[in-house]
């Protein structure tokens, strides 16, 4: 494979000369910004919301190319053709063409076109080597078109792309993969090329705005609207994964990074592969990893080991009993107040005539006992009434995150009435990663100068 020998020959010459920052951007970039967004979407997306951008296809930029692009496989005699730049030898003969020109109704293909007019107009080889390892037929398509007249036929919106949309770290966008442009970044939730609508999604609206106007000059879009999202849930949570893929390694504890990153990087690729059991089972096992910790942190002891998920969450509530329980519940001694209530009582018997003022004193005793005894009965049956975790660190949304997690490993680990899809999968994670970054946030607000016990009741107190 001389050509292909030769193609890696050159990217080594260009990386040994230290020319090829183009390569490593490719790997995409946020800023500690974006990174700080993407963590509070992760943290509560019901909250954040998402950001959509819905337009119908348009036809001015397929049309041009199709044209351009028909007439070159068409009309050339020979195994050359000039993309305006140099000439380039392209075997017409093995050209699909009805496959080729599906390409360019995909909106990567839009951007990969100005990229390349960016590279091509600043002269840089490094893309053009690039795309030899991209898909072969955009590669194809892009030594076909006539850059030096699709840059006078849509100059408006490249002088637009290399305004706002273009960067050193921009990447070109991948179906759920997030792209990165100048002012924050967007992503693709989904192919575009069978559909007449474009849907692109942001956690802001800038990114979007700026998109927008672009596709729009392009000749790609038409009547678009840019809207907010928080409901229904199922859509706000769509990018999830793709948000988390980005940023997991920024939430993990760096002496996480081997053993935890891992598994992450495990449960990304089975849900990015639609094995969703697999997916929530790898998702289990951090979260069990974690539950671990915040037994042998708080309560200063082993956990016991060879616990499933939902006993080691029991474990926790059990120990937190154990060393609160006493200080938590109500205990009073109702035979007292009755014993003294009845002593009153024996008392005024033997007069004649009940003095008011301890017939009064009787009857407020016995208010008081029976409010008592209606406290506790009322606590008593709400106890019943709630799930058995009376006493717990985890505040109530936390609790039922951790519970969607056991809740669906429990599915995927025993035949069960439950099915589990795509939903399923990032509720497990949602409340993996909720669960990771509420210990983090409490790890750093306790006193270590205080009792383990003063530390776990500030804890509880706090989760109320």
């Amino acid at each position: 494979m001389p050509e292909a020998d030769d193609s890696i020959a050159r990217l080594g010459f260009m990386l040994s000369k230290g020319i090829s920052n183009f390569f490593r951007k490719r790997e995409l970039i946020l800023d500690e910004k974006d990174i700080k967004k993407i963590c509070e979407y992760l943290e509560n997306p019901t909250k954040t919301g998402i950001w959509t951008l819905k337009a119908s296809r348009a036809d001015t930029f397929k049309k041009y190319l199709e044209k351009e692009i028909k007439k070159s496989i068409q009309d050339s005699g020979s195994t050359e053709v000039s993309s305006g730049k140099k000439v380039l030898n392209i075997n017409f003969e093995k050209i699909d063409e009805e496959s080729l020109l599906k390409n360019l109704d995909e909106l990567p293909f839009v951007f990969t076109v100005f990229s390349y007019l960016y590279h091509f107009e600043q002269e840089h080889d490094s893309f053009n080597i690039y795309l030899d390892m991209e898909d072969p037929k955009y590669k194809i398509l892009l030594e076909i078109i006539n850059f030096e007249k699709l840059k006078n036929e849509f100059n408006d919106a490249f002088d637009y792309f290399k305004e706002y949309i273009y960067s050193e770290d921009f990447n070109i966008t991948k179906h759920k993969k997030i792209t990165k442009i100048k002012d924050g970044f967007f992503f693709l939730p989904k192919k575009t090329d069978q559909s007449e609508i474009v849907e692109l999604i942001s956690l802001t609206k800038n990114p979007l705005e700026k998109v927008k106007v672009f596709l729009e000059k392009a000749g790609f879009i038409n009547e678009a609207s840019l809207l907010p999202t928080y409901s229904p849930e199922e859509e706000v949570f769509s990018p999830y994964f793709s948000l988390l893929e980005q940023a997991y390694s920024k939430i993990i504890d760096n002496n996480d990074i081997n053993d935890i990153r891992g598994r992450f990087k495990e449960s990304i690729s089975a849900y990015n592969d639609k094995n969703y059991p697999y997916c929530i089972s790898t998702v289990g096992l951090i979260t069990e990893e974690y539950l671990v910790r915040i037994y042998e942190h708080l309560f200063r002891d082993s956990c016991p080991r060879r616990l499933s998920l939902g006993k080691l969450y029991d474990q926790i509530h059990i120990k937190i009993k154990e060393e609160l329980g006493s200080e938590t519940e109500k205990n009073i001694d109702f035979s007292k107040y009755s014993d003294e209530i009845f002593d009153k009582i024996r008392k005024i018997e033997r007069v004649d005539k009940y003095p008011s003022e301890d017939i009064i004193s009787i009857l407020r005793d016995l208010v008081k006992l029976t409010k008592e005894i209606h406290s506790i009965t009322e606590s008593k049956i709400k106890d019943i009434q709630k799930p058995k975790h009376g006493i717990s660190i985890f505040n109530k949304q936390l609790k039922d995150n951790i519970g969607d997690v056991i809740k669906y490993r429990n599915a995927t680990s025993h035949r069960s009435h439950i099915l589990i899809g795509d939903y399923e999968a990032i509720k497990s994670v949602y409340g993996c990663i909720t669960l990771i970054l509420w210990w983090t946030k409490q790890k750093e607000a306790i006193d270590y100068d205080e009792k383990p016990n003063e530390i776990l009741k500030k804890i509880v107190n706090g989760s109320r």
